[in-house]
């Protein structure tokens, strides 16, 4: 996990939020494809339901 715990934990508790994380390598390295593909299939596909990407945070 790149984001501080203290930073995460709070979003938990909202009601209708979702979090969703992507994997990093042992470097701390994301993929960057995986979060292109993971913003189309939300945000301009409309993939997942309904629901869009609104916040993200590295």
């Amino acid at each position: 996990m790149l984001e501080h715990n203290s930073n995460e934990l709070p979003w938990r508790n909202i009601p209708g939020v979702s979090l969703i994380r992507l994997s990093a390598d042992a470097e701390g390295f994301m993929d960057l494809q995986e979060l292109e593909t993971l913003l189309s299939d939300y945000n301009q596909n409309g993939r997942v339901w309904k629901k869009r990407i609104k916040l993200s945070g590295v």
